[in-house]
C-alpha cells in the first residue's frame, strides 16, 4: 500500500507536486506549461473528490505524465513505476 498523506494524497504525489512548484521557474517553458496545467488538472480533480464526492483522482495516471513530460524534455523520471 502506498502511503497517503492526511488528506488522502500520496505521499510521492505530494512530494513531486511541492518539488515542481518550488523549480517550476527553473524548467523550460514548454515543461513548465505542462506542469502547470497537470497540477491545475489535479488539484481540480482533488476538489471535485473531496469536495463533492466525486471520483478519486487517478494517481498513476499523473505520475505517468510527469514521467512522459519529463522525458520528452529529457529529464530523469520524477516517479518510480508503480502500481497505483
Amino acid at each position: 500500500m502506498i502511503p497517503t498523506t492526511k488528506n488522502g494524497i500520496p505521499v510521492d504525489v505530494a512530494d513531486i507536486v511541492l518539488f515542481l512548484r518550488q523549480f517550476r521557474e527553473e524548467f523550460s517553458d514548454l515543461f513548465g506549461c505542462q506542469v502547470k496545467d497537470l497540477i491545475s488538472d489535479l488539484a481540480h480533480s482533488y476538489k471535485e473528490w473531496k469536495h463533492n464526492r466525486g471520483a478519486e483522482p487517478n494517481w498513476q495516471a499523473f505520475r505517468n505524465n510527469i514521467n512522459a513530460c519529463c522525458y520528452d524534455d529529457g529529464m530523469p523520471c520524477l516517479f518510480d513505476d508503480i502500481e497505483g
